[in-house]
């Protein structure tokens, strides 16, 4: 569920910016209510303190820092850095080619129009890049992490996490932790690092790599390749497909270092050098699976 990004808050002062062509960088202070910031032309910097303040960016670079409280923060046009501070944040990148620290509490984070870079940081953070070809970062603690748009780099670092690209072609990885991963569209790269991950590629020709832990893959529809190695846990391929699914290898392992045997409706893949199993096909029969079947 999307929250609601149109909060701003009540406030008690109004501060404009004192910058003009002319006077450019200085750096303007909150104070302990709530404030309201509103930049010009020219790029602003404001720095708020206490309270739950707006900060809203002018149309060149601006530097908004939130601080402490529970902000909303608008860069508007031009590429902006801005940071939420401390408690549950709603940053919005506007237009331009935005870079966004989300630093503590549980943050509502939106990239907008171009090519942002956005970490969450610590708290469990809501993620959308917008528009553009975006990189996302959840950090610490349960993220959800949205490409939408574009052809977007997603991690979702540590804790559980929930990712989901866009309709183009998006490289996600879940790094550390039990998490969800969802192509979303496209022909996506899905990595899902550390803990036991589940993947789904969502229409597209899509490659899957579970990783460490006990994963679940699913390609869905297209042409997806499912990659096995030695020493990374159990893969289970929900729906490998004969004729249209490839069996990756990594690491070196080659088809001839591979035992495929049938166990009840599904077939056991696993490495005869130690004879540690690398996945389990749903629903496909063993004598079905040959060596093409499989790429380096």
């Amino acid at each position: 569920m999307r929250p609601d990004l149109n909060k701003p808050n009540a406030v008690d002062n109004i501060i404009y910016s004192n910058n003009t062509s002319n006077n450019t960088n200085s750096i303007q202070f909150g104070t302990l209510e709530n404030d309201a910031f509103h930049g010009r032309d020219s790029g602003n910097i404001f720095h708020a303190k206490l309270g739950n303040d707006n900060l809203y960016g002018g149309n060149s670079k601006d530097i908004l820092n939130g601080n402490e409280g529970s902000d909303f923060i608008d860069g508007s046009k031009g590429n902006d850095f801005i940071l939420g501070g401390k408690n549950n944040d709603i940053l919005l990148g506007g237009e331009g080619q935005d870079s966004i620290l989300g630093n503590r509490g549980q943050d509502s984070i939106n990239g907008g129009e171009k090519n942002d870079l956005i970490n969450g940081n610590q708290g469990d953070d809501f993620i959308d890049g917008g528009k553009g070809n975006d990189s996302l970062f959840g950090g610490k603690n349960n993220d959800v992490l949205i490409g939408s748009r574009g052809e977007d780099s997603l991690w979702g670092n540590l804790g559980d996490d929930t990712l989901c690209g866009s309709q183009a072609n998006d490289y996600l990885s879940g790094n550390g932790n039990n998490d969800i991963i969802d192509g979303c569209g496209g022909n996506d790269t899905i990595y899902g690092g550390k803990g036991n991950d589940t993947l789904l590629g969502c229409g597209g020709d899509d490659i899957l790599y579970g990783d460490l832990g006990n994963d679940t893959l699913i390609g869905d529809s297209g042409n997806d390749v499912f990659v096995l190695g030695v020493g990374q846990g159990l893969d289970i391929i929900a729906d490998f497909t004969k004729g249209e699914d490839l069996l990756g290898l990594s690491g070196g392992l080659t088809f001839n270092q591979l035992n495929i045997t049938q166990v009840e409706s599904a077939t056991l893949i696993s490495n005869s050098i130690g004879g540690e199993v690398l996945a389990l096909l749903s629903g496909v029969q063993a004598s079905q699976i040959g060596s093409f079947d499989f790429k380096l």
